[in-house]
């Protein structure tokens, strides 16, 4: 890794992620919902948010990756904020994918990946709206692929059970899927991305750009330089989407690439205006 050792500092880093997440939108009309991916740090993260009068849940991995990093104490998984004055929760659920790899290989019972779905409901409306989070296998290779497929299957299967167990007016699923869109800059077919898309979900950013950003992470390990689009907003077809937030200018990139100085996380944030007639 490139980055700078104190670059990385967790509270310097902390604070990047909550400047971040709010200086995209006007004071008055924050984001009605924030999901973060591979978080180790959700009570400090859970303080600043109730502060800001949001309200939060999390779920950890069953076998974090942080167990065996400098600091065993931490467990990463996801969390899923939503805003107090404009969403009430009327349920959660959360998942542990039954398809995972062991030992690179596709197997039953082998995730150590989650995700969470909420039941939101907005003054007034009807019905409430599903928003889930996720983090799916990350091995880039086919393999990896065949299991973010898997995953990809269990979660809509899960979201179209949880819409009608909860008569929801509109479904919003928010990934890191580590899957890219196409094949121009990995080694194996994408398969996760199609897979996604081919039912009832759509992408918010290629209704809006008529594509996916150009890449959504974009860092440097040893010799190596990754550029890739692997994370996406997406939504049923009751969902409007207005507009969404793109990439930094590639100039506007540190010669480290991500993270560093400026940046606080290898993944950009996304974000999508969106708007359910009915709901």
């Amino acid at each position: 890794m490139h980055t700078p050792p104190e670059a990385l500092e967790w509270t310097y880093r902390r604070d990047l992620i909550i400047e971040e997440v709010f200086r995209h939108f006007p004071a008055a009309t924050p984001p009605d919902v924030v999901a973060m991916q591979e978080v180790d740090h959700y009570d400090e993260l859970l303080e600043i948010m109730a502060s800001r009068g949001y309200a939060g849940t999390f779920l950890k991995k069953p076998d974090s990756p942080c167990r065996r990093s400098l600091d065993p104490s931490l467990e990463d998984g996801c969390a899923l904020f939503g805003r107090r004055a404009a969403l009430t929760v009327e349920g959660v659920q959360q998942h542990q994918y039954v398809t995972g790899l062991q030992n690179g290989r596709v197997a039953i019972g082998g995730s150590n990946q989650v995700a969470i779905l909420a039941a939101l409901r907005r003054p007034g409306a009807a019905k409430p709206i599903l928003v889930g989070v996720t983090h799916l296998s990350a091995e880039k290779s086919s393999e990896g692929e065949r299991s973010r497929v898997a995953q990809v299957g269990e979660l809509c299967a899960w979201l179209q059970a949880a819409a009608e167990r909860w008569d929801a007016a509109a479904t919003v699923a928010l990934l890191d899927m580590n899957g890219a869109p196409r094949s121009t800059n990995c080694k194996y077919e994408p398969a996760a991305y199609p897979a996604a898309i081919g039912g009832r979900l759509r992408s918010a950013y290629q209704l809006v750009l008529g594509a996916e950003p150009a890449w959504t992470t974009w860092k440097r390990r040893g010799g190596e330089e990754l550029k890739m689009t692997l994370d996406y907003v997406l939504v049923s077809p009751e969902v409007t989407c207005h507009r969404v937030l793109l990439p930094p200018d590639d100039a506007d990139v540190d010669f480290e690439r991500l993270p560093g100085w400026r940046y606080p996380s290898d993944h950009v944030m996304l974000a999508a205006e969106l708007s359910v007639v009915d709901g």
